[in-house]
């Protein structure tokens, strides 16, 4: 009885501090979940990575 409770609480202790690790964990995060800056920043993305683009609109070479 005293293993299985021992048992019981080492899992609960690996799952809380498994939980505690993923809050802790962030994102990358270019605020396209923000509403009207979200679409700037989703704009302002695209436009970089067209422009770094052989043979997009960016700075000739």
């Amino acid at each position: 009885m005293k293993f299985l409770s021992i048992l019981l609480v080492v899992g609960l202790l690996f799952s809380f501090s498994k939980c505690m690790m993923s809050r802790m964990k962030r994102d990358v995060d270019f605020g396209l979940s923000r509403g009207h800056s979200g679409s700037q920043v989703g704009k302002m993305l695209v436009g970089i990575q067209n422009a770094n683009r052989t043979d997009g609109p960016g700075r000739r070479r």
